[in-house]
């Protein structure tokens, strides 16, 4: 167990050392750097929340609440800087998922009588023995 959190450590370490995360920590800072983007994101992320609780909750206002995300939502979709961080982030997922699929499949793969996983990974999958 001791070699397998070395590894472990390891793979962080590699992580985030990787230009994919570095871009991710840059776009992160630029927006926060930004009154109009972290704003616009707090205000999104709040108009939100209220937006869901508001449909939740089935109250008088939940359209409007719901006309004022979408409004916002266009809004960030605008933003330069979101746009980048969004990118930055689905990449930085992308590599993460590409590392747990090549964990699953080594470990799969390395199993007498269990099946790899396949090319499409557990993302599509309609089940198997293997639970994350």
């Amino acid at each position: 167990m001791i070699q397998v959190m070395r590894k472990a450590q390891e793979l962080a370490e590699a992580i985030a050392a990787s230009d994919v995360y570095s871009a991710l920590k840059a776009a992160r800072a630029a927006v926060d750097a930004d009154p109009e983007a972290s704003g616009l994101l707090a205000r999104w992320e709040e108009t939100g929340r209220a937006a869901r609780q508001a449909l939740r909750e089935a109250a008088p206002d939940a359209a409007a609440q719901l006309r004022a995300f979408q409004a916002l939502q266009r809004e960030v979709d605008d933003n330069d800087l979101i746009r980048r961080l969004r990118t930055c982030r689905q990449n930085f997922d992308d590599m993460l998922e590409s590392v747990n699929q090549v964990l699953l499949e080594e470990v799969g793969a390395g199993r007498e009588g269990e099946a790899p996983s396949g090319s499409g990974g557990c993302a599509g999958c309609a089940g198997c023995s293997r639970k994350s």
